[in-house]
Formats: structure tokens, sequence, C-alpha cells
């Protein structure tokens, strides 16, 4: 099944969005203050050996800005 989001949505001051994360796979989410420059930062991350479940993900609203991406790998955890 391809990634997506579930869900995205601010709730106070904190921007917070969900995605399922699938045994096998590490997922690292990254923010950054420009679409097209510079680095992306590690927000956090999570592997899963065992079971899907509904990952969520909050981040404090900071500046008019932010962009998010998650990179989905295997995680060669067995």
């Amino acid at each position: 099944m391809p990634f997506r989001i579930d869900s995205a949505a601010r709730a106070g001051d904190k921007f917070r969005f969900s995605f399922a994360v699938e045994p096998l796979f590490t997922y690292t989410v990254e923010s950054r203050v420009s679409l097209a420059s510079g680095s992306w930062g590690v927000l956090t991350n999570f592997t899963e050996k065992v079971s899907s479940y509904e990952a969520t993900i909050s981040d404090a609203l900071a500046g008019p800005h932010r962009f998010y991406r998650v990179l989905k790998a295997p995680c060669n955890c067995r």
C-alpha cells in the first residue's frame, strides 16, 4: 500500500499529523522552514518490528511556514 498522511490539522499552538507505521520499516519525520532551500532537520523516527500502528506527530507552530516530509525505508530489524 502506498504511504499517505491520514490526517493533518492545527491543534492550538501545534501542528499535528498522523500516518500508519508498517512492520519492518523505519520512518524518519523531517522538517524545515523553506521548501526551496535549507537542510532538513529530524523531528523523530519510528521503527516497527511486529505490528502496524498509527503514529501521530505534534510540532510547535513556529514562524509563518514549516514544511514536513516522511522518509520510509526498510528497517533491517529482524
